[in-house]
């Protein structure tokens, strides 16, 4: 059972890269679920290839603020973020995300 917690580089091209990657070993069967991390850039194409493929999003209400290696904030994105997953436990995800944000399914 591959399971992977993916938040990956927010600069161009690596973001699209991961997008192409995570989709495609979920599309292949190389990973089973993943929880993907970024920004919620809904216009941008490697967004759109990762919402083709997820079964649910979560749009995070606000900001995630993250934190550094000490527990100190680090600061906050400079836009809003969603959570992708990919994976057969979508009534799950729902049920752990939606606290968070709003989750949309297909």
């Amino acid at each position: 059972d591959e399971r992977v917690w993916l938040n990956p580089p927010y600069s161009q091209p690596l973001v699209a890269n991961f997008a192409d990657a995570i989709t495609a070993k979920y599309a292949a069967g190389e990973v089973t679920q993943a929880c993907v991390l970024v920004n919620n850039a809904t216009e941008t194409n490697w967004f759109q290839t990762m919402l083709g493929g997820a079964c649910r999003v979560c749009f995070i209400t606000g900001r995630i603020k993250f934190i550094d290696p000490l527990g100190k904030p680090s600061g906050a994105p400079l836009q809003g973020q969603a959570i992708l997953y990919f994976g057969k436990n979508g009534k799950r995800f729902t049920k752990e995300f939606s606290r968070f944000g709003i989750v949309l399914y297909k």
